[in-house]
This record gives structure tokens, sequence and C-alpha cells, in this order.
């Protein structure tokens, strides 16, 4: 009878403390296997919360994050998921934690690898448009037990519901650009994608005519120009102006490349200077 009494008062405990703390929507970190394994999932998102058991801002925070976990979790769609991880700097101090100049700190870790045809290629012999890819593309590789510290991006705004959603979308947002300008580079599938298109239009008309910073320069004050005297009063009018910031960010890239070729063209004229002498 003492036994049987023990035993669905034990049952009860269980269920009482299940009841209460709800179902997870936020990892809790054991080990950097799993952490590593998490980030450089390629099919998520990864939100990271590094907190210490004595900081009275990481316990504000918390149930925050729990929150957002809880949102995404029921809100995808038809976007990548959102992984959150809780990573505890008592236990990981000297470890995920070493860098971090306080507490707590949020970040963003982008995740899916967009598709290239360019993967092992020295970049000498690529072609201008090839090393582009590359460099794109090569934001989202990490081998196991390391991040690539251009796939994170770190949140600085204030630590409520609010601003850390909008952070999470933002960066999904700019995420989703960079894959878009991969595609458009590779001459890969635009679908249904009406700004996809619009860049390709942008590549073939505009683009690949300049080879010069100059070129670089009036593009881009052209464009910044627009961006700064466009008063956006109706939705056809934000449209425009979406697009027209969109090919400011594609032009980024161009000038990236041209950068490289600068500095090889340099080498080559000094090189043929020398000679002369």
């Amino acid at each position: 009878m003492q036994i049987s009494r023990i035993f669905w008062l034990l049952i009860l405990s269980i269920f009482v403390k299940l009841v209460v703390s709800g179902e997870s929507h936020v990892q809790d970190v054991r080990s950097l296997d799993q952490f590593y394994e998490v980030c450089n999932d390629n099919s998520t998102y990864t939100v990271v919360k590094y907190y210490t058991t004595w900081c009275s801002h990481c316990k504000r925070l918390a149930p925050v994050f729990d929150k957002l976990g809880e949102f995404y979790d029921k809100n995808i769609g038809n976007d990548l998921p959102v992984t959150f991880l809780n990573v505890d700097c008592d236990v990981f101090g000297n470890t995920l934690c070493a860098s971090l100049p306080g507490y707590p700190v949020v970040q963003f870790i982008k995740g899916e690898t967009p598709s290239s045809d360019v993967d092992g290629v020295d970049p000498q012999e690529l072609s201008f448009l090839g090393r582009i890819v590359q460099k794109i593309t090569d934001r989202f590789k990490s081998p196991s037990w390391q991040v690539n510290p251009e796939r994170i991006t770190e949140f600085k705004g204030r630590r409520d519901f609010d601003g850390l959603k909008n952070f999470i979308e933002t960066v999904k947002g700019q995420v989703k650009k960079e894959h878009m300008i991969s595609t458009i580079l590779n001459d890969g599938d635009c679908n249904e994608s009406e700004l996809c298109k619009i860049g390709k239009a942008y590549l073939h008309d505009t683009l690949n005519n300049i080879s010069t910073k100059k070129a670089v320069d009036q593009e881009r004050m052209k464009l910044e120009n627009i961006i700064k005297n466009n008063k956006v009063d109706e939705e056809a009018e934000q449209k425009a102006l979406d697009i027209v910031k969109f090919k400011l960010e594609f032009l980024n890239y161009f000038e990236d490349t041209l950068n490289l070729d600068f500095v090889e063209e340099r080498k080559f004229v000094d090189l043929k200077h020398h000679d002369e002498l």
C-alpha cells in the first residue's frame, strides 16, 4: 500500500513538472559537438543566446528568448526553420564564450548553402563572374567545430520581443537577397521571382558593361541619389525603391571583385615598369 502511494506521488510530481515547464522551444547546449552540429546545419537558421546564471540582464532576456522560440516554431511557413540555442557561459566560458565582451549576447547564424558550380576551383582560374559567385558562397561554408565569422550577425538593439524579431527578419531578408544574387550569377532558375528576373536584366544590361572603379562609383551615385530623393507615398513607389536598393547591393559584390582586378592590374604595370628600368 505504501509503495503504491509513493509510486503515484512520483507520477503526479512528474506530471506537474511537465505542465509547469511546458514544451521547450529553445535547446540548451550540452556539448561542443551539439553546438557546431546545429550551427553548421544548412537546413536551418540558428539564433544563439549566450548567458550566465549570475547576469541580471540575462535573466530578463530568458522569457523573451523562449517566446521567440515558440513564435518561430509556430510560424515557419515556406521559409527555413529557426533553431534557438542557449549557451551557458558558466560552462563554456573558455570555449564558445571566450571572445565575448559581456552578457547576454544574441547572434544570428546564417544557414543554407547556395548551390555553386565553382567549388574547389582555384580563384585565379575563375572568370570575372565566377569569383563573385565564390565570394558569396564561401560565406556559408564551415568545417566541423568552426563557424565562419562572416555567417554571424550580432544583435545590438533593445532586447525585447519586437526588437529581436525585427532583427531576425532583417537578417533573413538579407540572406535571401544574397542567395538570389548567387542564383542570378549562376544563371539559375528564377521561378516566379520578379526581383530575380529584374536582377538578371540588370546584370546583362548594366553590370556586364562595367569594368572600371570609376564606372562603379558613377553607377552607385546614380542609385544612391534615387534612394535619397525618393519620397515613398504609395505601395508601388515602395516596390520601385526596393528594386533600386537590391541593385545597389548587387553592385557592391561587383565592386569587391573589381578591386581584386585592380590589384592584379597594378602588379602587372609595376612589373612591366621594373623590367623597362
